[in-house]
C-alpha cells in the first residue's frame, strides 16, 4: 500500500449557463437565512476560473440544515451551475483526500441529502439497483460477479462495489468463472493503475489470517499520516464501515460524498439503521429527502436480507469472525450495520489506540457481560442475532465480550487459575487487544494460589505487546519461579499440564518460548544447546498432543541444526588451518639445507656439554649452542614461508578456500542486507528517505567487506601491499623465544624424527601474534568503523521508535558478525571430528541459507554413502569439495529449483579407507544462460594451473576442486556432465572412515 494521493477539489468550476443561473437566482428566495442567500449568490458570481470550494465550506458551517440542503441542491445538482454527479469514477476517486471542512453531523446529513436530491433521477435508479443486489450472497458466484460488473459499469467506482467485489473474490477465490466479470470491473475502475483499494479491501476479507494482526499492521503504517480525520485514508476507512459516534458519522458522510453518489445513499442507509443510536438524524434525513426518493429509500430499508448466507460455508465456531469480516460489504442492511457497529465500538479503539477515534460508548446496547458469563462454554454462532446471547459465539465474540467486561468492570472478584486459563483458551489476539493497564490488573486481581500461573500468562501477553526490558525480565523470572516451585524445574511438565484443558495457551506459550527467550531462562536452562533440546521437547510434546505436524517438523529441523552446529563450530574453530601431515610430507620431500645441517649436529650426543668445539686455522674454537641458532632460524624461515603460503597445505590456501572465497561474505551479509525486509520493519519500507539511507549504508558495508576480503586478509606482497599477514620470519622477542624453545626441545629429545613436528609447532607459535592482531583489528577497529558508518547514515532518523529499533538491531547484528569473523583468526584446537557426508552437505546448505544470498532450493538425497561416517583430515577435504559443487549449483542453477545430491561408495582400498563419489545436479537458471555456464565450466576444468586457484580471487571454486582432488600423478578426480538442461558436477575422494565403535565427538 502507498499513502493516499494528494487532496483534490471535488467541485467543478463555474459553467456559463444562463438558464441555470437564472433558475438558481430565482430559487434563492426559498433559502430563509439572508447570509446563506448571500453566500449562494457569491458562489454563482465568482470568476469562472475559480472554484466555489470556499463558499461551499462556508455554507456548510454557517447555514442551518434546511437551508444547506436546499443550497447544495441548487449549486451542485444536475441543473445547478456546478453539477457534480459523483458517478463514473475509477479507484483513484477512493484514494484521494477531500477538502471539506468538518461540521456538525446534522449539517453533514443535510449536505449529503441536498446533493442526493440534486440528482434525483440517478438516486432513484441506484436505489432500485441496490435493491436487486440484496440477494447477492445467495446468487451463484459467477452471476453475482456479473451483477456487480453491470452495476460498476453503470455508476463507476464506490466503496459499496469495492467491498462486495472483495467479498466475492475472497470467498470464491478458486472459482475461475468469476474472472471475466471481475476483469470488467478492474478495467472500468483502472485497477492496474490504482490497485491499492482492491487489495486493501481484499485483505480485510481474507478469512485464513488473523484479522486483528492484519488490522494493527495497517494502522501502524498509516497512523503517522492522520491529523484529525482517519477516514481520509482508505485503508483506515475500510477498517470501520459503520460510524462509532456522531463525530465519526459526520466524517463518514463527508467521505461518502467525496467518493460516489452510491456511497452517499449507502451512508444514509447506515445512518437510518443506526437510528437507535442517533434517532434525530434519521428523522432529519427523511424530512429533507425529496419525497420521491424518500419513498424508495424507506422501501429499500425494509428489504429482506439474510445475513446467515454470509457465513454458511464455515463451521459455527468460526462463523462469528467470518460474519464480522463479510458484514462490512453489506452494512446498507440493518443486521450487518448493527452487528459491525456494536463490535467495532469495542474493537476499533484498541486496534487504533494511537489514533483514538471517538466512540459514543453509552450507545452500545450489547455485550453487557459479567464474569460468570465468561467462563461458560461457547456454543458457536448460528443466528445473526446470536451476539445478544452470551454462549452463542466462537472465540472471536467471546473476546469481544471479555473486552467489554474489562471496559465496564473495574472491580471484580479475584480470578482463579481455572477461570483465567478458560478465558485465555476461549479468546483470541489478547496480546494485541489488551492494554498494559488491563494486563497489570488481571494478574493483580488473581488469588494467592493462582497468582504464579496467572502472572506467567499475563506477562506472556505483556511481553508480546511490549519490548520493555523490565517486562522481559519479569516474564522470565516469573516463569522460572513457577516452573521450579510447581513443576520441579521442568518446562516440559508445565506445558504438558496446560495441554489437556488449555491447549491454545500451551501453543501460545510455545510461540513466546523461542530459542532466544529460552537461552535467557538462566535459572532453568543452562546453555544454548540445552535451549535447543528444550525447544525440541516442547515442540514434540505440543505437536503430538495437538496433531500439528509443523511442530514435529520444526523439532526435527532443530535436531538437524544441532548436529550441523557442532560441525560448524569445528570448522569455525579451524578456518585458519594447516594440513600438518601434508606439510610434513613436503618437508621430507623438500629438505632444507639448514634443517639437514641442524639434524646432523643434534645426531651427535653431547649429553654433558652445552657447547661445541671446532678447529679453525689450527686453533680450537669453543662455540655455544645458542650461537648456532642462526642455522635453526634459517631452517625456521624456510618452513614458515611454506607454512604460510603453500598452495596445498598452507594458511594462505585455507584462508582462501575457507574465508575469502566461501563463507565470509555470506556470513557477514546474511540477515543484514535484507533486515529491512523482515516483517518487523514492514512500515519502514514505505519511508523512501529511510530506504534510500539504508541502501547507501548497505553499499558502504559491502565495500568494507570487499576491502577486508580482497586487500586486508592477504599475505603481504607487491601485489597485495595492504595484506595484514607476513610470511617472513622476524627476529623479534617472540621469534627469539620460539627459536630458543625449539632448540631446547630438539636438544632434549635428540630425535631427528621430531624435527618436522617441532618446526610446525614453531610456525604456529610464530603466526599466532599475527592472528591475534587480525582478530583485534576485526573485532575492535572494524567494529568501531562499522558502527560509525551506521550512525553516519541513520543519525537523523531518530523521531520514530521503529527507526531507532532498526538502527539498534543493525548495530547488534553487525557487531555480532565482526566478532564472529574475528574469532576465526586463532590457532585451531588439536583433534578431529567425525562427520557424515549428509551432515557436511547440510552444513553448506545452512551456511548458504543463513547468508540469504541464495533462494531456498528443494534438495533430494540419494546414494549408499550419504550416512557413511568419515574422519580425520578427510572431513576437511570433503567439506571443501562439497562447498564448491553445492555453491556452483546454488549460484548458477535455477533459483529455488531442485538440487540432487548423490553420494556413493566405490571399491574400498582398505578397511579404513573408502572412495566416495559425490555428484550435485541442478537445472540451468535459464536456456539463454546455458551456453554461458557450459563455457564457464569448460574453462575452469581445462585451466592449466589449478594450484594457483587456491589463492587467486574470482570464480576459482571449480579450479580449487580440481587441485584438492588430484591424485599422485596430478590427475584430477573431478568433472562435469551436461544432460539437456541439467548440469552435474562430481568428484571422487579417498577418505578415512571413522571407527564406528568410537562415540561421537
Amino acid at each position: 500500500m502507498r499513502p493516499p494521493l494528494k487532496s483534490r477539489t471535488p467541485y467543478r468550476t463555474f459553467r456559463d449557463n444562463s438558464k441555470a443561473k437564472a433558475a438558481v437566482y430565482k430559487a434563492i428566495r426559498t433559502i430563509r437565512d439572508q447570509r446563506s442567500r448571500n453566500l449562494v449568490r457569491g458562489a454563482i458570481a465568482r470568476n469562472t476560473d475559480s472554484s466555489p470550494s470556499l463558499s461551499i465550506n462556508t455554507l456548510r458551517r454557517q447555514a442551518d440544515p434546511g437551508d444547506l440542503c436546499l443550497a447544495t441542491t441548487l449549486l451542485l445538482g444536475q441543473n445547478g451551475p456546478f453539477p457534480l454527479p459523483q458517478l463514473g469514477g475509477t479507484y483513484r476517486n477512493l484514494i484521494i483526500k477531500h477538502t471539506m471542512l468538518a461540521t456538525e453531523p446534522d449539517s453533514e446529513v443535510a449536505f449529503v441529502v441536498g446533493h442526493v436530491n440534486g440528482w434525483a433521477d440517478n438516486a432513484r435508479r441506484i436505489l432500485a439497483d441496490m435493491s436487486e443486489l440484496a440477494r447477492l450472497p445467495q446468487y451463484q458466484p459467477s452471476l453475482a460477479m456479473e451483477a456487480l460488473a453491470a452495476f460498476a459499469e453503470s455508476y463507476g467506482s464506490s466503496f459499496y462495489i469495492l467491498r462486495k467485489t472483495a467479498y466475492l473474490m475472497s470467498r470464491y477465490a478458486d472459482d475461475s468463472t468469476l474472472q471475466s466479470a471481475f476483469q470488467r470491473i478492474a478495467k472500468a475502475f483502472n485497477q492496474s493503475a490504482y490497485p491499492e483499494p482492491y487489495f486493501s479491501a481484499l485483505q480485510l476479507m481474507e478469512t485464513d489470517s488473523s484479522y486483528c494482526s492484519t488490522a494493527t499492521t495497517r494502522v501502524r503504517l498509516f497512523q503517522k499520516y492522520v491529523e484529525d480525520d482517519y477516514r481520509q485514508y482508505l485503508p483506515l476507512n475500510e477498517l470501520v464501515p459503520t460510524p462509532l459516534s456522531r463525530t465519526d458519522l459526520a466524517a463518514l458522510l463527508r467521505r461518502s460524498h467525496s467518493s460516489s453518489l452510491v456511497d452517499e445513499l449507502a451512508a444514509l442507509a447506515i445512518t437510518a439503521h443506526l437510528r437507535s443510536f442517533w434517532p434525530a438524524l434519521f428523522d432529519q434525513t427523511i424530512a429533507l429527502l425529496d419525497p420521491s426518493i424518500a419513498h424508495l429509500f424507506l422501501e429499500f430499508l425494509s428489504i429482506p436480507f439474510d445475513p446467515s448466507a454470509l457465513y454458511s460455508d464455515v463451521a459455527r465456531m468460526d462463523a462469528d469472525v467470518v460474519y464480522y469480516q463479510r458484514a462490512a460489504a453489506f452494512c446498507e442492511f440493518k443486521d450487518c450495520a448493527i452487528f459491525r457497529r456494536s463490535v467495532d465500538a469495542i474493537l476499533v479503539p484498541r486496534l487504533m489506540e494511537d489514533i483514538s477515534p471517538p466512540v459514543d460508548t453509552d450507545t452500545s446496547p450489547h455485550f453487557h457481560t459479567k464474569m460468570p458469563d465468561l467462563i461458560k462454554a461457547t456454543q458457536g454462532f448460528v443466528s445473526p442475532t446470536d451476539y445478544e446471547r452470551v454462549q452463542s459465539c466462537g472465540t472471536f465474540l467471546r473476546t469481544v465480550q471479555f473486552l467489554q467486561f474489562l471496559n465496564t468492570q473495574r472491580n471484580y472478584s479475584p480470578l482463579s487459575a481455572h477461570d483465567f486459563r478458560f478465558i485465555c483458551e476461549h479468546t483470541v489476539a489478547l496480546d494485541i487487544l489488551l492494554c498494559d493497564s488491563e494486563i497489570e490488573m488481571l494478574y493483580a486481581s488473581s488469588d494467592d494460589d493462582s497468582r504464579p500461573l496467572i502472572t506467567v500468562l499475563a506477562l506472556a501477553l505483556h511481553k508480546a505487546k511490549s519490548r520493555d526490558d523490565d517486562i522481559d525480565f519479569k516474564f522470565r523470572h516469573s516463569l522460572c519461579n513457577t516452573v521450579i516451585t510447581q513443576f520441579n524445574g521442568s518446562l516440559e511438565a508445565f506445558i504438558a499440564w496446560l495441554l489437556p484443558n488449555t491447549p491454545s495457551i500451551a501453543d501460545y506459550l510455545l510461540t513466546i518460548l523461542d530459542r532466544p527467550t529460552l537461552q535467557k531462562l538462566y535459572w532453568i536452562v543452562r546453555s544454548a544447546d540445552e535451549a535447543d533440546r528444550t525447544r525440541q521437547s516442547l515442540l514434540r510434546t505440543v505437536g503430538k498432543q495437538r496433531n500439528q505436524i509443523a511442530h514435529l517438523i520444526e523439532a526435527d529441523a532443530i535436531e538437524a541444526r544441532r548436529q550441523v552446529a557442532k560441525l560448524r563450530k569445528f570448522f569455525d574453530d579451524s578456518r585458519i588451518y594447516v594440513d600438518g601431515p601434508a606439510m610434513k610430507e613436503w618437508l621430507v620431500a623438500n629438505p632444507s639445507t639448514y634443517a639437514q645441517q641442524y639434524v646432523k649436529m643434534i645426531e651427535h650426543e653431547f649429553s654433558s656439554l652445552t657447547f661445541l668445539s671446532t678447529s679453525t686455522s689450527g686453533k680450537l674454537v669453543i662455540t655455544e649452542w645458542s650461537d648456532l641458532d642462526y642455522v635453526l632460524v634459517e631452517a625456521g624461515k624456510a618452513a614458515f614461508e611454506q607454512f604460510c603460503t603453500n598452495k596445498q597445505f598452507g594458511i594462505e590456501s585455507y584462508l582462501g578456500r575457507r574465508i575469502r572465497h566461501n563463507t565470509m561474505s555470506g556470513m557477514m551479509r546474511g540477515g543484514i542486507d535484507d533486515l529491512i525486509e523482515s516483517p518487523t520493519y514492514d512500515l519502514l519500507t514505505y519511508d523512501s528517505a529511510f530506504v534510500d539511507a539504508n541502501k547507501r549504508w548497505v553499499a558502504s558495508y559491502h565495500r568494507t567487506i570487499e576491502h577486508l576480503r580482497k586487500d586486508l586478509l592477504q599475505f603481504r606482497s607487491d601485489a597485495k601491499p595492504l595484506g595484514i599477514f607476513n610470511s617472513t620470519l622476524k627476529r623479534d622477542d617472540n621469534t627469539n623465544l620460539a627459536i630458543a624453545s625449539l632448540r631446547n626441545m630438539l636438544l632434549n629429545g635428540r630425535n631427528p624424527l621430531l624435527m618436522n613436528d617441532l618446526l610446525i609447532r614453531f610456525c604456529w607459535q610464530e603466526i599466532n601474534p599475527q592472528l591475534q592482531t587480525a582478530s583485534r583489528m576485526i573485532s575492535i577497529d572494524l567494529v568501531k568503523e562499522a558502527t560509525r558508518e551506521i550512525e553516519q547514515h541513520f543519525f537523523h532518523f531518530d523521531s520514530d521508535d521503529l527507526q531507532r529499533r532498526y538502527r539498534q538491531q543493525l548495530r547488534a547484528l553487525v557487531h555480532e558478525r565482526f566478532m564472529r569473523l574475528g574469532s576465526w583468526f586463532r590457532q585451531p584446537e588439536d583433534g578431529f571430528v567425525s562427520a557424515r557426508t549428509r551432515q557436511l552437505c547440510e552444513l553448506v546448505l545452512v551456511e548458504a541459507t543463513d547468508s540469504n544470498l541464495f533462494g531456498t532450493p528443494t534438495v533430494e538425497w540419494s546414494g549408499d554413502a550419504l550416512d557413511l561416517e568419515i574422519d580425520g583430515l578427510s572431513v576437511h577435504r570433503m567439506y571443501d569439495c562439497l562447498f564448491v559443487i553445492l555453491h556452483n549449483a546454488l549460484t548458477h542453477g535455477q533459483e529455488n529449483g531442485l538440487i540432487t545430491i548423490q553420494v556413493s561408495q566405490e571399491a574400498m582400498a582398505f578397511e579404513s579407507v573408502g572412495h566416495l563419489k559425490a555428484t550435485v545436479s541442478s537445472r540451468f537458471s535459464s536456456t539463454s544462460d546455458r551456453s554461458k555456464h557450459i563455457a564457464r565450466l569448460a574453462e575452469s576444468f581445462g585451466y592449466g594451473d589449478p594450484e594457483s586457484a587456491m589463492v587467486t580471487e574470482g570464480y576459482s571454486g571449480i579450479k580449487k576442486l580440481r587441485y584438492i582432488t588430484r591424485t599422485g600423478d596430478n590427475y584430477s578426480n573431478a568433472g562435469y556432465t551436461i544432460d539437456a538442461d541439467t548440469c552435474s558436477v562430481f568428484f571422487t575422494l579417498a577418505v578415512e572412515l571413522a571407527d564406528l565403535e568410537r562415540p561421537d565427538v
